[in-house]
């Protein structure tokens, strides 16, 4: 094998290589080195057959330690292969990434040398870095765009609001005092429920755009559903409810998670029939988050509506504002978690809320109420 690897053949194999290659002996003496080894770490050929080698590329490297206890293993006879990535300092190309690999090299169960390779993988760190930074100002310029369309969606509302009220208010003074066969009734009935749409648009508006500041604390999941369900209401008269039987504990803020889950309550139980309508509600874990489901047999969703389920102002309902969906996302966004909406399994819709446990999920208790 040795006198292969001397052969003016194997020299020439070698420097056919698009990585460096060092061989050295298990004494850690180099015998051969590729071109690439030479352009990648900037030395002569025949500097790489002198002593002192090691400790000059080691010299350069950003951590020499780690180079050397990789050498030394080697050296010990601690074979197997071994891969660092390390950054260097050539002398005339500058700050480079390398990835570095070796292998020992058997013959008859016995190492008889090292294989040093160096990679430079410079230009794809490079690239990464520069996506990477494309990205995060992409996403800040977004962020960006996306709270200055909050800003002008407040003041659109702010300056509906006045004129609304104002409007709202003549017409329904002006209705009450005419009689009530009155042809003039009809029409003014028409103005007082525009202007309580129109209120009502710029209340949603407003409440999206809210500013959201979570504080998160300690709290079980059956008070978050609870308190969702209080804030709709007679609404959940409407169906009968089955709820888990025990409840774990997590880490959210519980007034925001609320509102969350109350949007999605409000969304199942709006496209409940008139009679027989029912609320499922389970939880479980699942790669370190807790799914909450929130199952209904209402009327189901239209495929060609699910592209547009979570956008602002898409709604089926004859009377709705479309903007209930949208806010649970964004701040269940804030939250760190996610909802999804999608057809149930036999018939209705069946929401899934995604929140982060962040901390172990203490054990499920029995509820006491649901």
């Amino acid at each position: 094998m040795l006198t292969f690897i001397h052969s003016s053949y194997f020299r020439n194999l070698l420097d056919g290589f698009s990585v460096g290659a060092i061989l050295m002996n298990a004494g850690g003496r180099v015998y051969a080195a590729n071109l690439a080894a030479s352009a990648i770490l900037g030395f002569g050929k025949e500097r790489f057959l002198r002593p002192g080698i090691f400790e000059e590329i080691s010299s350069r490297l950003d951590s020499p330690a780690e180079f050397q206890g990789m050498l030394q293993s080697l050296l010990q006879g601690q074979g197997g292969a071994h891969s660092l990535r390390l950054t260097y300092n050539h002398p005339s190309r500058g700050r480079l990434h390398l990835d570095i690999s070796s292998n020992s090299l058997i013959e008859s169960d016995k190492v008889f040398g090292i294989l040093l390779e160096f990679n430079d993988i410079t230009e794809i760190i490079n690239l990464a870095e520069r996506e990477k930074k494309m990205l995060t100002e992409r996403a800040r310029l977004q962020r960006e765009h996306i709270q200055s369309l909050y800003g002008f969606s407040e003041a659109v509302a702010h300056q509906i609001r006045n004129p609304c009220m104002t409007i709202g208010g003549m017409a329904n003074l002006m209705l009450k005092r005419k009689p009530e066969d009155d042809p003039d009734c009809r029409l003014l009935d028409n103005i007082l429920h525009g202007a309580q749409r129109l209120e009502a648009i710029v209340e949603a508006v407003h409440s999206f755009t809210k500013p959201i500041q979570p504080k998160p604390e300690r709290v079980r999941l059956a008070t978050i559903i609870n308190r969702a369900r209080k804030e709709l209401g007679g609404l959940v008269e409407r169906a009968r409810w089955q709820t888990p039987a025990k409840s774990p504990v997590i880490v959210t803020d519980p007034a925001w998670a609320a509102q969350a889950v109350g949007e999605a309550l409000r969304n199942a139980l709006e496209a409940l029939p008139a009679e027989g309508g029912e609320i499922r509600i389970s939880w479980r874990v699942r790669e370190g988050n807790l799914v909450l489901e929130i199952a209904d047999n209402g009327h189901g969703l239209a495929p060609q509506s699910l592209c547009y389920l979570f956008d602002p102002f898409f709604t089926t309902k004859a009377v709705g504002v479309g903007m209930g969906l949208c806010r649970a996302r964004r701040i269940l966004n804030k939250l760190g978690g996610e909802i999804s909406l999608r057809p149930g399994l036999d018939q209705g819709a069946l929401a899934s809320i995604v929140l982060p446990v962040r901390g172990p999920i203490a054990s499920p208790v029995e509820n006491q109420q649901t």
